[in-house]
């Protein structure tokens, strides 16, 4: 049966960092995100469940580390900021340590894919 494990926030920022992403805050919460290589309106965003200058995620049930594939554009007519979620996943903080970092990368990875699916359509 698969149990919580506490995620220190260090090895997952450590992670993210290395993978090619860059921090960020939303609201409380730091996020990680990751441009898109060939259109700056793509991205990958992954929600750390951790909020700024605490040392691990939050605790158990209270939150999962989420990924989102994000399509953000500026709407003409109103000059405001839009966004079309392409993908998303919750990263269930389980199990292990090891199995977490590497569930949060493959989903990562996962939202990249419906980046590069959603550019090849949408040219």
């Amino acid at each position: 049966m698969a149990h919580f494990v506490e995620v220190p926030s260090a090895r997952l920022f450590a992670l993210l960092e290395g993978a090619g992403f860059t921090r960020g805050v939303s609201g409380r919460e730091v996020t990680y995100t990751r441009k898109h290589a060939r259109d700056e309106r793509l991205s990958v965003v992954v929600y750390t469940s951790a909020a700024e200058g605490a040392q691990d995620a939050r605790g158990c049930g209270e939150d999962a580390i989420r990924v989102v594939g994000l399509f953000s554009w500026l709407h003409g007519p109103t000059r405001e900021m839009r966004r079309k979620n392409l993908y998303k996943a919750k990263v269930l903080r389980v199990t292990s340590i090891e199995g977490v970092l590497q569930r949060t990368i493959e989903k990562a990875r996962e939202a990249y894919a419906a980046c590069n699916e959603f550019n090849k359509t949408n040219k």
